[in-house]
């Protein structure tokens, strides 16, 4: 196997190398040493590759809990930017503010001091609260539903920061206490 097109022709069918004649011993088991470690290192991809695929469908299915704890959580569950814009909503708040989906809430409510608010001031004393606190629980309002009907809610909200301290957006939870209120107030 001295002529190139031989040695062309056999990695073509799968050889992965090849000893010249007259071979020399030495080399015989340099080469053989050569595809054991290569082939001990796909053995090690091939492990690594099948741990890898076991971490994505492990994580797949951590997000697929999240996201039916989100879709179906009782109270509503949102993040927003700190200028009143919603991000992300569920459908207990879109139902909550008497919109038909998230992505109908998020199109149609796109500043949440004017519309939502019945006193447009809450939001601005919602943010003045984070100037103190990370973390702001049951803060009470009234606002608009798209019908225009009035309700109370009651908001738990936390700001989230990227890994070098950044605000990234408000996330938080709202749950309808009309009853509660007027229990309260009747």
């Amino acid at each position: 196997m001295n002529d190139p097109l031989d040695k062309v022709k056999a990695f073509g069918v799968g050889g992965t190398d090849y000893v010249a004649k007259p071979f020399q011993m030495e080399e015989v088991l340099a080469r053989i040493e050569h595809q054991l470690k290569i082939r001990v290192l796909q053995k090690r991809l091939e492990a690594q590759n099948i741990r890898l695929q076991h971490e994505i469908q492990k994580h797949k299915n951590i997000e697929a809990r999240y996201r039916d704890s989100f879709e179906n959580a009782v109270d509503g569950i949102f993040q927003s930017s700190i200028d009143g814009t919603y991000l992300k909503v569920n459908p207990a708040l879109a139902q909550t503010y008497g919109y038909a989906s998230p992505k109908d809430l998020i199109e149609k409510l796109t500043d949440i001091s004017q519309p939502l608010y019945v006193q447009p001031q809450r939001r601005s004393e919602f943010v003045a609260c984070f100037e103190q606190q990370e973390t702001v629980l049951d803060f009470e309002s009234q606002i608009y539903r798209q019908n225009g009907s009035v309700i109370w809610i009651s908001e738990t909200v936390r700001k989230v920061h990227d890994a070098t301290g950044a605000f990234l957006f408000y996330e938080g939870t709202v749950r309808d206490i009309t009853a509660r209120s007027q229990q309260v107030s009747g």
